[in-house]
């Protein structure tokens, strides 16, 4: 990548701690550094399909907890979140993909529902997406579990086999670097060809004018754990229902993006 080769460490002149600066040249390069990190979190780390096999195992294992023990130090057996708070090395370093399988192979009764939900999971059985929306700002009150309350409450009346925890509510963030709603190049430095020794920074219109304004945004997206034709229909209805309460717009695909 350009950027390491223009990379330099620059002590200020005043108290503080020397930092990586870049060549000045490099700046449009690092708003394409920050630019690519949201690209591939949103087209991998935290695409749809991914989040939804996510949830599933968190279910699984959460399911599995009071059933499935793992050996610790001094053969003393441990839950997983206890191999995990406890402290117990021995135990820890077990936590590993060996634990999924595990579960998907045992033939323990206690094990059966996490075990079912790790099955859908191999035969692509997810939970199925509903759609998404991305509002320009959200109430810090509005989490995940009321928003899946609020949906449940309209869908509630025509799907009454459907039961709230049927419903799956993500609040998803995607964002440039690691403050919410600042661009993160403004905390980077830069220095001069012919002066290494001083570090400064760059406004963004000395870079171009075709940069972002916004730096972070949130996607609430709904999923539906079951799966049949209807009662996906309803649960696509009340999501739009939903939407429209609050004035956002309702997509069902990211192809196609479908708007309501």
């Amino acid at each position: 990548m350009r950027c390491i080769p223009l990379a330099r460490v620059i002590k200020p002149k005043e108290e503080g701690a020397a930092e990586i600066c870049y060549r000045d040249i490099a700046a449009g390069n690092i708003h394409d550094l920050f630019h690519t990190r949201l690209s591939i979190h949103k087209k991998a780390c935290q695409h749809k399909t991914v989040n939804a096999i996510e949830m599933m195992i968190t279910e699984a294992l959460v399911k599995a907890e009071p059933h499935f023990t793992i050996e610790g130090k001094d053969g003393r057996e441990s839950t997983i979140s206890k191999a995990i708070d406890a402290n117990d090395m021995v135990a820890y370093t077990k936590l590993t993909d060996r634990v999924y399988y595990q579960i998907l192979y045992s033939s323990d009764k206690g094990l059966k529902e996490a075990r079912e939900i790790l099955q859908k999971i191999e035969q692509r059985k997810l939970y199925k997406f509903i759609g998404y929306t991305i509002p320009k700002d959200i109430p810090d009150e509005k989490d995940a579990s009321a928003v899946q309350k609020e949906i449940f409450d309209i869908v509630k009346d025509k799907a009454k086999e459907l039961k709230e925890d049927d419903i799956v509510v993500q609040l998803t963030p995607f964002k440039y670097g690691g403050t919410d709603d600042k661009d993160p190049v403004d905390n980077v430095l830069f220095f001069a060809k012919d002066n290494d020794k001083k570090s400064f920074k760059i406004k963004k219109e000395q870079v171009s004018r075709i940069l972002p304004e916004v730096f972070f945004e949130k996607e609430i997206r709904v999923y539906c754990k079951e799966r049949e034709p209807t009662m996906i229909d309803m649960m696509k209805e009340a999501f739009r229902d939903w939407c429209k309460d609050y004035g956002y717009k309702t997509f069902y695909s990211y192809s196609e993006a479908e708007e309501t």
